[in-house]
């Protein structure tokens, strides 16, 4: 009698013990979902279904930071439905490497038949070294499958689910039911951290990137400020770049440091940098093409031919890379035909330019040898033609430098998705010395000592030369502008650029 009693005391702990299991892991599940990388969406769950289904749940690899002492957590819920009479499928979460999710993923449906009976009778197979988690029917809320795992490798995983059929106790099916069901996954690494290994180090890349982006945009504006008098279009119309470049970063570093802290990547956010992204790599182009065409440097506007084809591209240029986000990886083809296209408009314009100023150097250099003029000043007409000549050089090596980057970068981004970080710098870093170099050419300073050039002339001589100042509009291919000097009776001849009128003819 005593023993009868001994074992009923011994099932009803083992059935509290049971019970009491079931609830900590259910509520230490719980409690870990609020914690880690969380992703989540919606699947399609097959009930009463006699073929296996695989699904991709996250495209972006997670890289686990673990080993035997340190592990990564894993976390895993489907909730759905309960369709009756069908009984749910087996559901298993799939963990594979890049290598093996590509393997994987091609396998067919009589293939996957054959690995749901392998798992089914636990048999190893040779097919594939992904690794198979079971998720647990949750009995106590129906429609539930959840599972918690430890991670203890340092790999990159890809997350699959497979879904195997099971037959009901009659040895038959009952009839084919589709649910979607709601599936969230959350990943911790071992040092708490919700990001990949790869992302580890990309709050503290933006913090510094921001840091130095802010200290450019400062000396822009202290540099805008000290030499407004000498601000044309050209130079406000060079800062609407690097304004959406700052703010892209800003929403990057809020990107980032919300996943850190929070473990949710916002959906907001998100929406928000890929269009600051699209507009600012368009903007950043026409940014150079619109420097290389002469604009307030050799010529004082432009014409609105030009305008509506800058308009054109940059619509075609944020539309192709929206697409790409947000469409198929198809439209990539127009965002690159788009990106040579201004490349090549930029390098020619810069190159017309240059030989312009070279023609023009070469005039009037013959110009002053056959007039017998003596500049009495530091500054010539000749400094202020190599002064732009030099601008233009210097312009057309950066958008040839970047455009070869450019191609480099592009090509090299498809084999980094395990290294975000790398990736993050192969494209910040160009970006930023591009930006720096454009704002150092076009930069302001006094150019009062181009303002006011004094040459010496036989008393015979009644014509001068000096370069138009950049207000004029007097003839679109004017070089040299002709005047009569200012005072007839002594041998200096004193001309300001501001005093000077248009006259008939130029050469």
């Amino acid at each position: 009698m005593t023993s009868v009693c001994q074992k009923i005391e011994i099932m009803k702990f083992l059935s509290i013990y049971e019970s009491i299991s079931r609830k900590i892991s259910v509520l230490v599940f719980v409690v870990s979902l609020t914690f880690g990388r969380m992703y989540d969406s919606r699947l399609a769950v097959f009930y009463g279904s006699r073929e296996p289904s695989l699904s991709l749940l996250e495209e972006k690899a997670f890289g686990f930071t673990a080993d035997e002492s340190n592990e990564g957590l894993i976390d895993f819920k489907v909730s759905c439905p309960v369709p009756e009479p069908a009984l749910p499928p087996s559901i298993w979460l799939l963990l594979c490497t890049t290598n093996e999710a590509r393997e994987f993923s091609k396998i067919s449906g009589t293939h996957l038949n054959l690995k749901c009976q392998q798992l089914k009778k636990n048999i190893k197979s040779d097919d594939s070294q992904c690794t198979h988690v079971k998720t647990q029917y949750n009995i106590s809320a129906p429609g539930e499958h959840w599972l918690y795992w430890k991670e203890q490798k340092s790999k990159f995983y890809t997350f699959f689910i497979l879904q195997c059929p099971v037959k009901q106790p009659n040895k038959t099916n009952g009839a084919k039911q589709k649910e979607s069901c709601r599936w969230r996954l959350s990943l911790l690494n071992p040092d708490g951290s919700h990001l990949s290994s790869d992302e580890s180090a990309m709050p503290d890349i933006y913090t510094a990137i921001l840091a130095i982006w802010a200290v450019m945009v400062l000396l822009w504006i202290g540099n805008w400020f000290l030499y407004c008098e000498y601000s044309n279009a050209l130079h406000k119309t060079l800062f609407v770049a690097p304004s959406c470049k700052i703010l892209l970063v800003v929403l990057a570093f809020l990107w980032w440091h919300g996943i850190e802290t929070k473990g949710k990547e916002s959906q907001a956010v998100m929406i928000l940098r890929e269009i600051c992204q699209s507009v600012e790599d368009a903007m950043l182009f026409l940014t150079m093409m619109i420097a290389s065409e002469g604009w307030c440097v050799l010529r004082p506007d432009i014409r609105r031919f030009r305008w509506i084809f800058v308009f054109v591209v940059f619509l075609i240029f944020t539309g192709s890379v929206l697409c790409v986000t947000w469409v198929h990886s198809y439209f990539l083809a127009f965002a690159v035909c788009s990106v040579v296209f201004i490349m090549y408009r930029s390098l020619k314009w810069c190159s017309y330019n240059i030989e312009h100023l070279r023609r023009q150097l070469a005039e009037a250099q013959s110009f002053v040898n056959r007039m017998e003029l003596k500049y009495l000043g530091q500054i010539t007409v000749q400094d202020q033609l190599k002064e732009k000549l030099g601008m233009y050089v210097k312009l057309r090596l950066v958008c040839t430098t970047y455009a070869m980057l450019y191609a480099v970068i592009v090509t090299l981004a498809t084999f980094l998705s395990e290294y975000t970080w790398i990736k993050a710098l192969t494209f910040e870093i160009p970006e930023l010395a591009v930006y720096f170099a454009i704002g150092f050419i076009f930069r302001l300073h006094n150019f009062s000592q181009y303002e006011n050039i004094r040459v010496t002339a036989p008393k015979e001589t009644s014509v001068v030369f000096i370069l138009p100042h950049g207000d004029y509009t007097a003839g679109m291919r004017r070089r040299v502008v002709l005047g009569h000097p200012l005072n007839l009776t002594t041998e200096t001849l004193e001309i300001m650029s501001e005093d000077l009128k248009p006259v008939r003819r130029s050469f």
